[in-house]
């Protein structure tokens, strides 16, 4: 059984998938450090996706991810209240699933790389 840390970054992944479809193209995955503001998973798509502001960034990307999505996902991302403290970790970008952010991002490279060569 996963753990609900890897289920929750499962869920988010999926959740990436459908707003940001191309999301795990601009992640190294060997760059991620998961205490760090600035290169964890949320760190690394804001600078992809939005501006290059350095202070609170993985806050500001779980944010405008969060307000994407709707009140289903979010629920069922254990996100009831965007305003709690605890938002960006509750989805998976805390830190915590380095390993598992890895394995999200190569498996879809990989059936992104099977698809481009069928």
């Amino acid at each position: 059984m996963a753990s609900i840390h890897t289920t929750r970054i499962q869920r988010t992944a999926a959740l990436l998938d459908r707003i940001y479809p191309d999301w795990y193209t601009r992640v190294d995955p060997d760059q991620i450090n998961m205490c760090d503001g600035e290169s964890c998973m949320a760190g690394l798509l804001e600078r992809a996706y939005g501006d290059n502001r350095r202070r609170g960034r993985y806050e500001r990307f779980a944010r405008r991810l969060l307000r994407a999505a709707g009140r289903k996902e979010r629920l069922a991302l254990g996100v009831k209240d965007m305003r709690e403290y605890d938002t960006a970790f509750r989805i998976g970008f805390g830190t915590r699933g380095k390993d598992t952010w890895k394995r999200e991002i190569r498996s879809r490279l990989a059936l992104n790389g099977a698809k481009a060569a069928s």
